[in-house]
């Protein structure tokens, strides 16, 4: 075997090689002001359920450990204590209201007691609720003034705008009026997302054995991997000269931001599987946050669209929300069918929740591992999930060694590692299936 088929077989063994799960469409609606619930779940395990539960009633849920049940079953408008009893078929509860609170939900096999285990409910994406994203056809124009609307944002070549209202009733009027406009092709809304967190700072200034294994080959001349994050720094001659969608972020010198920090994870993931310390591989940064707390979907599309005309062959997104956007699906659709290589992060909550865009089908979702190969215990899981990677990367910065930790860096870890494949002379095509099949994690819920 070479060298590289060595190193493969070694990562493969470490992270624990299983088959992956099929994503589930199922749903639940829970109306509290009417006293009113819908769902329809096929697929959903005990954990999945109840987490959907307490996010949409914000009840404190907690259960008997190791308590097994796979729901499954449809239903519309029936009242709360049904409905749990239909989904909760033959497990026993009691919910308890609170005075100051939101009520307590027990579910156990034989009594309340032994329900000790607490089921997070998921934090749910801001949604610009006076915003949308409209899609015109090829041709068609938009009449924002007659919609009561200010164009805050257009990307010409998608026929795309950012649309804002003074309210959110006038925005849900409009969208009624666009959705029946032969004229328009798409109708989103836009959602927040927030900055991440820059890098802890380390105790020690150095530590040994930090420096990249790989240096750059001046003449390029190998796969692109697209960076969409906070403006990334320095002047390392893996990095093509970097975008921002956003106004040029104000950066400081002496703390590395989480771009740099994702940069330096993909590095890592570059050098993992090189025969020589030479690389051609290249890191395009676009910044979709400049100086602000927030981004928004709508710049996460200008950002893909920036790297992906500049060439991407793996694009990084070590960010998501709970919400799919149709507009930035399409998008990863028809590239990934041309077989660029898209990476998500799964998130950090830890929920078997989907999170978007990792939850698309084209999109590799990764998950971060703990040293022992295991799911980290703050990482998302689930059925969404396809691989998992490193969650944590300890890096030099000025002298002084920093780390970050979360699915974020393992989702940059694992998209140098598809760079790596890339440059081995792996078929572009291939490489997301083989990714899947090397990092494969196996179900821990």
């Amino acid at each position: 075997m070479s060298l590289i088929a060595n190193k493969l077989a070694l990562v493969s063994a470490i992270l624990v090689c299983f088959a992956g799960g099929i994503r589930a469409a199922d749903s639940l609606s829970w109306n509290a002001a009417k006293g009113r619930v819908t769902a329809d779940v096929q697929t959903w395990d005990l954990q999945a359920l109840l987490e959907n539960i307490a996010t949409a009633t914000g009840w404190e849920i907690y259960v008997e450990p190791k308590t097994r049940h796979n729901a499954s079953t449809k239903f519309k408008e029936r009242p709360p204590g049904e409905a749990l009893r239909l989904l909760l078929g033959n497990l026993s509860y009691v919910l308890v209201p609170q005075t100051n609170g939101p009520g307590k939900l027990y579910v156990f096999k034989n009594t309340r007691n032994d329900a000790t285990q607490l089921v997070k409910g998921r934090k749910k994406s801001k949604k610009l609720d006076k915003e949308l994203i409209v899609t015109m056809k090829p041709g068609a124009k938009l009449d924002a003034e007659g919609l009561g609307a200010k164009v805050t944002g257009k990307i010409d070549k998608l026929n795309a705008y950012r649309l804002e209202f003074e309210s959110a009733e006038v925005a849900e009027k409009a969208r009624q009026k666009l959705e029946q406009d032969e004229n328009v092709d798409l109708v989103d809304s836009n959602y927040e997302l927030s900055r991440p967190p820059n890098p802890d700072s380390l105790s020690m200034s150095s530590i040994p054995g930090l420096d990249l294994k790989i240096k750059p080959n001046q003449a390029g001349e190998g796969p692109i991997i697209g960076l969409l994050d906070t403006a990334v720094q320095g002047k390392s001659g893996f990095y093509l000269p970097g975008m921002s969608v956003a106004g040029e972020a104000t950066l400081d010198p002496n703390s590395p931001t989480h771009g740099t920090a994702m940069a330096e994870a993909i590095l890592r993931g570059l050098g993992l599987l090189k025969e020589n310390d030479v690389s051609g591989a290249r890191i395009l940064p676009v910044d979709i946050y400049g100086d602000a707390p927030s981004a928004s979907t709508f710049q996460l599309i200008q950002g893909l669209l920036d790297v992906l005309e500049g060439g991407a062959d793996v694009v990084n997104m070590s960010l998501g929300s709970d919400a799919g956007i149709q507009l930035l699906q399409r998008m990863i659709a028809e590239a990934s069918a041309k077989c660029v290589i898209f990476l998500a992060a799964a998130g950090n909550e830890p929920t078997t929740a989907p999170t978007f865009p990792a939850a698309y089908s084209e999109v590799t979702a990764v998950t971060a591992l703990d040293r022992n190969g295991q799911i980290a215990p703050y990482a998302n899981r689930g059925n969404f999930v396809d691989v998992g990677a490193p969650g944590a990367v300890v890096f030099p910065f000025n002298g002084q060694s920093h780390v970050t930790m979360g699915t974020s860096p393992a989702t940059a870890w694992a998209s140098g590692l598809a760079g790596n494949l890339l440059a081995s002379g792996q078929d572009p095509c291939t490489v997301a299936a083989k990714l899947r099949s090397m990092l494969a994690v196996p179900p821990q819920y």
